[in-house]
């Protein structure tokens, strides 16, 4: 399945994982990504470009020259993941700090394409017994209160709000999904699965 991730980029260049993306795209053709910067004020732009200038068929730059935010650059780069020549069966994004392991993707997309009934897959940073999160107290604790409340608002049983890994099916209505700025619009009633993953939150990740 043809898959690009949208990875949002804010000030990265001195601490993106190029190689590490570069090392899993080599490995993974039919992966793409849309590198978008949200109006970096450091040299993150020339840095997604020589990513882009290594694999250009597989990576993609949206340059952003004023900064709006993580959610409106999310939507700005499916938008343009959505538009690329050959469109992507699953698209998605992907935090840049990779807290989430990229190979976590072995274990999303084999569901996606045995299961075409799941629409979309949200990863979850829930410490259980066989699990690995790695996470600073506070981060966890002020993501407890936050995650609560949006799940409240939005009336979805949604754990982990804020995990940067999440992919969506490319159907017919996953333009208009995108089409607007994030509200609570789009509420309807979802059944949940939980699988295990790796998660591991760099210490100078936002």
């Amino acid at each position: 399945m043809k898959t690009c991730l949208v990875v949002p980029c804010y000030n990265e260049a001195q601490r993106f994982p190029q190689e590490t993306f570069l090392s899993f795209l080599a490995q993974h053709p039919d992966l793409s990504l849309v590198l978008a910067n949200d109006g970096s004020t450091d040299s993150t732009a020339a840095m997604l470009q020589l990513v882009h200038s290594k694999a250009p068929s597989q990576v993609h730059v949206l340059d952003r020259t004023v900064n709006k935010g993580k959610a409106e650059t999310v939507r700005e780069g499916m938008l343009h993941a959505l538009s690329l020549p050959q469109p992507p069966d699953i698209i998605g994004f992907w935090d840049a700090d990779v807290a989430t392991p990229l190979n976590a993707l072995h274990d999303m997309l084999p569901i996606m394409a045995s299961r075409p009934g799941i629409q979309m897959i949200f990863g979850a940073r829930v410490n259980l017994l066989g699990w690995h999160v790695r996470r600073q107290a506070i981060r966890h604790y002020l993501g407890r209160v936050f995650a609560t409340a949006v799940s409240v608002m939005l009336g979805l049983g949604i754990y982990d709000t804020q995990c940067g890994a999440k992919l969506f099916r490319v159907g017919p209505h996953t333009q208009g999904l995108f089409a607007e700025p994030f509200s609570s619009r789009d509420r309807k009633s979802t059944r949940l699965n939980s699988s295990p993953t790796d998660i591991f939150r760099m210490p100078s990740s936002a």
